[in-house]
């Protein structure tokens, strides 16, 4: 025998034994003794239908079904009820055993009434564009804001877009309301009925211009005055003040200015023809004080050859007179 440890045949500097190692052997029964620990004795297998109280047989499984079924025709009692939903409940028809379970069935239905009203938690979507536009998926708060934001960001404004309205489209603005009429025309607190209009009081700081289509300016009463025509408005004539005295005397307003009855029917006072007859009034009051001027001059020119011939009357009066004192 080697004087190895656990006594292996190996081969060893102290007793020059023969090699052999059983370590595989040794593994094997270890596992051959764990597994036989786990295996009942077949000398506790019991055919006793009566099933004692030992801790160490086990019935074979007909010991057990005779066991039961003695046991349960004994007892003369209905395991299952023929009652409705098959309550084990008291019934003059079954006699079976006492038990209601009306409770539980009712715990149990509100429970399926909850479930069917929770959302499955597969169904619950993360994504910030809801691009399957699912009827089941639901969003999480984050996809919502995400989406929300990317769409109001893209949503058109007065800040990012030029803005398209066909309709009549209110804005309030403090306590005034900023309208678009769709076609174009904007009010200030009123619906439009022109390009601007505005319910209050109009203040420009700067300058108020008119442009586009305003060509025809009163230079027509200059080139009618002197050549006779005018190419800028052929149908205007030029009236001497004793015309003009008498439309005044008659219809109680200026030739070509609209009277206060017709600005009244018109219901507003056009400021852009107001400018134009107004400087066409001017440009006649020039000339015809150019022409008063001219019959000043003129009367004081004659005056002043009267003055003269006067005076030359006066010298020959005195002459006359020393004449005939002289005679005398």
């Amino acid at each position: 025998m080697s004087a190895d440890a656990g006594n292996d045949l190996t081969e060893s500097a102290t007793d020059g034994g023969a090699f052999y190692d059983d370590a595989t052997l040794q593994t094997a029964i270890q596992a051959n003794t764990t597994a036989i620990g786990t295996k009942e004795d077949l000398a506790n297998k019991s055919d006793d239908t009566a099933l004692g109280n030992s801790t160490t047989l086990y019935p074979t499984q007909n010991a057990v079904k005779t066991y039961v079924d003695a046991e349960v025709s004994a007892s003369e009692q209905t395991i299952v009820s023929a009652d409705a939903g098959n309550d084990l409940t008291e019934s003059a028809t079954d006699g079976g055993a006492f038990y209601d379970d009306a409770t539980l069935q009712t715990a149990i239905q509100a429970n399926t009434t909850v479930i069917a009203l929770k959302e499955d938690a597969a169904n619950k979507s993360n994504d910030g564009t809801l691009f399957d536009n699912s009827a089941t998926d639901f969003p999480t708060e984050q996809a919502v804001k995400a989406y929300v934001d990317t769409q109001i960001a893209t949503v058109p404004n007065f800040v990012n877009t030029n803005l398209t309205m066909t309709t009549t489209r209110t804005h309030q603005i403090g306590a005034n309301n900023l309208i678009f009429n769709g076609a174009g025309s904007v009010g200030i607190d009123i619906v439009p009925s022109s390009k601007l209009h505005v319910n209050g009081d109009i203040r420009a700081e700067g300058a108020i211009t008119a442009s586009g289509t305003i060509t025809t300016v009163p230079d027509y009463v200059f080139q009618k005055y002197f050549l006779g025509y005018s190419d800028l408005k052929k149908s205007y004539n030029f009236q001497t003040l004793s015309q003009i005295e008498a439309f005044v005397k008659s219809n109680y307003h200026l030739p070509g200015i609209q009277s206060a009855e017709e600005i009244k029917t018109q219901g507003f006072w056009d400021l852009g023809q107001a400018s134009q007859l107004n400087l066409e009034k001017i440009e006649e009051l020039f000339l015809h004080t150019i022409e008063q001027e001219k019959k000043i001059a003129q009367l004081k020119t004659e005056n002043q050859s009267l003055s003269a011939e006067l005076e030359s009357l006066r010298k020959d009066m005195d002459e006359i007179k020393a004449l005939l004192k002289n005679k005398n």
